[in-house]
């Protein structure tokens, strides 16, 4: 849990690209949380979540695809916690791309 959501019931993601791909800084990634699909800048973001299970998916946006990299989690959301993800792209724009619980 960080400081700046302590008590807070959610889950924090974190979006980060291979280093040595710079182009994917140019395109957004894809984050759906129980279907609901949002476009966000690569980075550090809090999604407040009822407490539950609740189906996590993240990906890029690349060129002419609306989303490559894609990885998918279940995760347990407890009441008062922030559950911490972290979704990393692939090294070749084709492959899958994987998200970790921390």
């Amino acid at each position: 849990m960080t400081d700046s959501h302590a008590g807070q019931t959610g889950v924090l993601i974190t979006t980060r690209r291979f280093p040595l791909a710079w182009l994917f800084w140019t395109f957004k990634t894809n984050v759906s949380i129980d279907g609901e699909t949002m476009i966000l800048p690569w980075g550090t973001r809090f999604h407040e979540l009822a407490p539950g299970r609740h189906s996590v998916r993240a990906g890029f946006h690349y060129m002419w695809a609306k989303s490559l990299g894609e990885d998918e989690v279940e995760i347990d959301v407890p009441a008062g916690q922030t559950t911490k993800l972290t979704y990393r792209s692939p090294f070749l724009v084709t492959s899958a791309g994987s998200i970790s619980i921390e």
